[in-house]
């Protein structure tokens, strides 16, 4: 979450309503209102609602590939995760109506994942129509009507085909210095062994233990957690073995690369313009072991970067995203203005409106949609430069070129930060390469040409400045026989059309 030092978020208002309808009240009026709400926030932001093109139906729940590196669904077919996070989603969101209308608004942007804790920030006092979340306050006994809400919500994600990243309450402010105290071995387990029970037959979920906390030591604070941890995350696969599991730190997942029960790395870097660059942590747990998939949960915020004080643009956004990819990340997170992250939170209706669409959610959330049209999960890292041999810039620097290249020779992916001219090993490709530049701000994409030769080195040069006056672009050079490639029309959009 976007905290500087120990910074800790406000609690949910609990005098805010928080009415959730059930199924049999979400009539025709409602939906109505929902898709009202949809069509307003589009034209304010200059979002074309519309439809994936070319993702077909997950089969959830997700699990990890024969290479341990990405994930797959139950049909073995490849799912690149984008996730948006809203925090608060699960335990603030007032009414369907408003988180139907959020999650069109996603869906209709690329992304497939929200991320939220199901009892907000502090677990003894989330509330819903003063709903409490735990019986008496005692976080080892779950209140079912509350849970009955956050029920609902995963339900309409999978209504959508998006997953929920679940996590059942967040450590940075359930820990020792929470007012309530920290909770015993004995509720850690006992809330566990509840939402695995619970949540076991919802498909489309991937477990989130932790938040914002490392298990041993997150700035002042030298408590270990570890065994409250383990109490929690155990009990839930002992209910509920057949969803991943992953950890949310401060900073990062090494000291929980043993346990089982982690499935995939996590850290958070929470800066957009600074060192350590995305690529660089992905890097690290890339070339760890054990081998486990990577994602950053929580990079720099679109508004703000809560560890320099900087402005984070969309380009930032969008260029830690493709970095990370292309260095062997799973997938992508975005986060945005407060407004999204928090939403709802102090009961403010509708709140986030304004704030989707800023140009980094967009950005992000097309990038599944760009990749889709060639089998990306065969990519590794060009970390030794055999495939891009010049040009790629200075490791540590935001000139950094990152780079995915298939052992079949079928394909590369070049993400290029800034404008410059890279030679390529032609003679690492199986056949002769057709060549295509993307526009990474819209998803145009534009015929280098076709035919070059596999062998030999060639130069290829950036065209100038993209649509968003920016000159980063992603090069796509592919034999043609790693899947479809890109739209015909010369234009990857996840989306089609409907207003």
């Amino acid at each position: 979450m976007p905290t500087a030092k120990a910074a800790r978020r406000p609690r949910a208002d609990p005098a805010a309503s928080r009415q959730l309808l059930s199924p049999s009240q979400l009539t025709g009026r409602y939906r109505a209102l929902t898709l009202a709400m949809v069509m307003v926030l589009a034209v304010s932001a200059g979002i074309y609602l519309t439809f994936k093109t070319r993702a077909a139906t997950v089969a959830y729940p997700l699990k990890l590939n024969a290479n341990q590196r990405n994930l797959v669904d139950q049909n073995g077919q490849p799912v690149f995760m984008d996730i948006d996070t809203a925090w608060t989603f699960l335990s603030a969101i007032p009414d369907r109506a408003e988180a139907d209308a959020y999650l069109d608004a996603r869906k209709a942007q690329g992304f497939n994942t929200v991320m939220s804790f199901a009892t907000g920030f502090r677990s003894k006092n989330a509330t819903k129509a003063g709903i409490p979340a735990f019986i008496n306050g005692d976080r080892g006994k779950p209140n079912d009507a509350y849970f009955a809400t956050v029920d609902q919500l995963v339900q309409d994600a999978g209504a959508r085909g998006m997953q929920v990243l679940l996590g059942p309450v967040n450590l940075s402010s359930n820990g020792t210095d929470d007012p309530d105290g920290l909770p015993t071995l004995a509720q850690w387990q006992a809330l566990g062994t509840y939402l695995g029970n619970r949540y076991k037959n919802f498909d489309n979920i991937i477990w989130l233990m932790g938040g914002n906390h490392d298990v041993q030591q997150t700035w002042a604070d030298t408590t270990d957690y570890t065994p409250y941890i383990d109490a929690m995350a155990n009990a839930i696969k002992a209910a509920d073995p057949r969803h991943l599991m992953t950890y949310y730190p401060a900073v990062d997942t090494y000291v929980l690369a043993a346990k089982p029960w982690l499935d995939f790395y996590a850290f958070q870097e929470n800066r957009a313009d600074s060192s350590p660059y995305s690529y660089m942590r992905v890097k690290g747990y890339y070339e760890y072991a054990p081998v486990k998939p990577v994602i950053d949960l929580e990079p720099g915020y679109e508004t703000g970067d809560a560890l320099t004080g900087a402005t984070t643009t969309p380009y930032m956004v969008r260029r830690n995203a493709w970095w990370a990819f292309l260095q062997g990340a799973l997938g992508v997170t975005y986060g945005g203005n407060r407004a999204t992250w928090a939403i709802d939170n102090d009961g403010t209706a509708f709140k986030w409106r304004p704030y989707i669409g800023l140009g980094g959610d967009k950005q992000t959330g097309l990038m599944a949609a760009v990749v889709a049209g060639y089998n990306w999960q065969n990519l590794t890292p060009d970390s030794t430069h055999q495939v891009v041999t010049t040009g790629y810039g200075t490791y540590g620097s935001r000139d950094f070129v990152t780079a995915g290249f298939s052992p079949d020779g079928n394909l590369a992916m070049v993400y290029l930060p800034i404008s410059r001219t890279i030679a390529v090993n032609m003679a690492k490709f199986s056949a002769p390469v057709q060549g295509y530049w993307y526009d990474p701000s819209t998803g145009t994409v534009s015929t280098i040409g076709t035919g070059f030769v596999n062998g030999g080195t060639k130069t290829f040069a950036t065209p100038g400045n993209n649509a968003a006056g920016q000159s980063d672009w992603l090069l796509v050079l592919t034999t043609g026989q790693s899947g479809a490639g890109p739209a015909p029309a010369g234009t990857v959009t996840p989306r089609r059309g409907v207003f």
